[in-house]
């Protein structure tokens, strides 16, 4: 299984999230840097892969509600893909 961290202390806005989710999780070259092809690419993840997300306060502080609409779309895509699960 594919173990993936989440720092929210090493994110700074929307596109250093993306960025870090490129790096992350290996995303395709089309991957858009935004939340629908996000979810996309993660319903499409074959391997077994868990994404843990730490220093969510951080996180909010970065990139404020759009941190909610990022954990609906990891959530909702855990629920799509039985290979990815979200802690």
């Amino acid at each position: 299984m594919k173990k993936v961290i989440l720092n929210g202390k090493n994110i700074a806005d929307k596109a250093s999230l993306h960025e870090t989710l490129i790096s992350l999780l290996d995303l395709p070259e089309w991957y858009g840097k935004n939340l629908d092809a996000l979810h996309d690419c993660l319903t499409s993840i074959k391997d077994e892969t868990e994404i843990q997300i730490i220093n969510k306060d951080a996180l909010e502080e970065a990139i404020g509600k759009y941190t909610f609409s990022l954990m609906k779309v990891l959530k909702e895509s855990a629920e799509e893909n039985p290979n990815l699960k979200i802690i």
